[in-house]
């Protein structure tokens, strides 16, 4: 297991067999969500850099989402709020 920390930061990086339950949480963070003005817009210019949606911009009662993943599989959620 390689860790490196300071006192504002922890970062943990499972590459011990010894330690399986700490590895299955790789990638099982809670979903953080970031603001934007035009969801959609945003969403477009995303998918053209890359980034991959696992649910592309919906109407939700709380206004517009979209959920995209980072490469260790960890949601985010883009949305344009009401």
């Amino acid at each position: 297991m390689i860790c490196a920390s300071s006192s504002s930061s922890r970062i943990l990086s499972c590459m011990e067999r010894r330690k399986p339950r700490r590895c299955q949480r790789v990638g099982q963070a809670p979903t953080w969500v970031f603001g934007t003005d035009d969801c959609r817009k945003t969403y477009d210019e995303l998918r053209a850099r890359g980034v991959t949606f696992s649910r592309p911009p919906e109407e939700q009662p709380y206004g517009i989402e979209a959920i995209f993943q980072d490469l260790s599989g960890n949601s985010f959620s883009l949305s344009r709020p009401r």
